[in-house]
């Protein structure tokens, strides 16, 4: 699943948890992030809590000068 495996960031939309890629020091689901996609401890929900409905789209970037993480539903930033 995305964000569970090496390499891969993923925002888990049937539970609002927003993982990055796995880390042996977190555990096999790596940290979570908040709404601003800083780490978190592995026990800390991300508090992306959004409805997702059929033709939603979703997507997610990253800001290499912030070194941030962002997600966006129908083109419009999430947790701004």
């Amino acid at each position: 699943m995305v964000g569970w495996d090496r390499q891969s960031w993923g925002y888990h939309a049937d539970d609002g948890w927003v993982f990055p890629d796995y880390r042996s020091d977190y555990g096999p689901y790596g940290p979570t992030f908040d709404r601003e996609c800083r780490k978190h401890s592995k026990q800390v929900r991300a508090t992306l809590d959004i409805t997702i409905s059929a033709g939603d789209v979703i997507g997610c970037g990253i800001d290499f000068s912030q070194h941030k993480m962002f997600y966006t539903k129908n083109g419009t930033l999430l947790g701004a």
